[in-house]
């Protein structure tokens, strides 16, 4: 059997070629909170992926965590499909509370696709943070 010693400059190559082989084949990249200035930070967790049918509604809950604070949480929900829409008329997640679901409404022509969605939360003194999750729009 042969021996394979890699160096230094051996084990950044292959490093280098796992991170495109990530970033090409599309895995979720995490990203980090934005803290505030007091150290106050909140992580999302989106949903798990979802399917919607045209015409049709879905409820997806919305977890957070919170550090050093218990203000309430603003909800985003980006990159939606076209002709899907939030109908949840309040985007927060209240004060000392830890989840929160909101509704999505397909249109009856909403495209038919499997699309990442972006759910991001933000809170008091710029604290932030978003996740993805996979959304996809069926036929009736």
């Amino acid at each position: 059997m042969a021996k394979y010693v890699l160096g230094l400059k051996g084990l950044l190559c292959v490093a280098a070629v796992a991170a495109l082989m990530v970033t090409a084949t599309g895995c979720p990249k995490k990203t980090e909170p934005t803290p505030g200035k007091g150290g106050e930070k909140v992580t999302v967790s989106a949903p798990s992926n979802t399917d919607i049918k045209r015409s049709g509604t879905v409820d997806v809950k919305v977890s957070i965590k919170r550090e050093k604070f218990s203000d309430p949480v603003a909800i985003k929900f980006e990159d939606l499909p076209t002709g899907v829409t939030v109908e949840t008329k309040d985007m927060t997640i209240a004060k000392d509370v830890d989840s929160g679901t909101f509704q999505l409404k397909a249109s009856d022509t909403a495209e038919l696709v499997t699309k990442e969605v972006t759910v991001s939360a933000s809170g008091p003194g710029g604290v932030a943070h978003s996740d993805k999750f996979k959304l996809t729009v069926k036929e009736k």
